[in-house]
């Protein structure tokens, strides 16, 4: 059995415990922070890395095996995301900012070598961070709330994990499907897929370009209603017949063309009047049309 322990002194100067205890033969692992568990994970015999919070610290173990030898790590990540760590930035943000003032004109050197280096670091941690996701994280759907502001929209979303629920707040200056990589607008109630870590639900990513299957029917609805505003004396199971072949062929752009078909290229110039001509006079489209709904007209 191998058993390691740390010491962590946390910024108000108290200590927290932390030990390992790890089967090599087994690969049975626990972890704990003073006389609590924090971790149980069973056949870990490969290399592994592992979260959890010490106060609002994010602490990550990692493991790994060299032939025969597994070696341990303790450390904090002071680069993700979490509001200490936003609260941290500010801070030295702040210092860096009194600093730079008593500096006179190299303070503008220092100021731009400064800020490339943070929007690198920025870049780098949002990659770590992805990758994370895709290697451990968990799935499941966020419904929105939206709220109009003076200026922009207040995006709030929530969602549920193991029965608790996790609501984030996001103010996006453009509320736009492009700048969201969404072909249809948000509405409130819409759900997207949302990724999560498993131990810390609030390091999650949501995808707006990801909608559920609830959410595809809610679009096609809204392409289908939008078409018969435009043309009331079309057979409502014909004008749902059509919509499912524009999805059929383009996915989420087709229900984007139904639904700002009555847009100018100027207002969408992806999804408009124009994009919907073609969509409808294409070959492809026509034929499945005249094979699959008249029968149904």
């Amino acid at each position: 059995m191998n058993r390691f322990n740390w010491t962590y002194i946390t910024d108000n100067n108290k200590r927290h415990h932390i030990g390992l205890m790890h089967g090599a033969q087994s690969g049975h692992l626990l972890v704990y922070c003073n006389t609590k568990i924090v971790l149980i994970d069973f056949q870990v015999l490969q290399d592994a890395s592992y979260s959890f919070f010490i106060e609002d610290e994010l602490c990550e173990i990692s493991i790994e095996r060299k032939e025969n030898q597994f070696y341990y790590g303790f450390e904090i990540n002071k680069k993700v995301d979490t509001p200490l760590n936003r609260q941290r930035k500010k801070r030295e943000k702040k210092y860096l900012i009194q600093s730079l003032l008593t500096m006179g004109g190299l303070a503008l050197v220092v100021t731009a070598f400064i800020l490339g280096l943070n929007s690198w670091n920025e870049l780098k941690d949002k990659a770590a961070f992805a990758d994370k996701l895709a290697a451990i994280g968990r799935e499941t759907s966020a419904t929105l709330l939206i709220t109009p502001d003076a200026q922009d929209e207040i995006v709030s979303y929530y969602f549920l994990v193991n029965g608790r629920a996790y609501t984030v707040e996001e103010k996006i200056e453009r509320l736009e499907p492009e700048a969201l990589k969404t072909s249809m607008p948000l509405e409130k109630g819409d759900e997207f897929i949302v990724r999560y870590i498993p131990n810390n639900p609030r390091l999650h990513d949501i995808d707006y370009s990801r909608p559920t299957q609830k959410q595809l029917n809610t679009y096609r609805d809204r392409a289908i209603d939008k078409y018969l505003q435009i043309f009331p004396d079309t057979d409502s199971i014909f004008c749902a017949c059509m919509a499912e072949i524009a999805y059929e062929l383009k996915g989420l752009d087709g229900y984007a063309d139904f639904y700002y078909q009555d847009i100018s290229a100027e207002e969408n110039p992806q999804h408009n009047r124009q994009s919907f001509q073609r969509l409808t006079r294409d070959v492809p489209f026509r034929n499945l049309v005249d094979g699959r709904c008249r029968l149904l007209h």
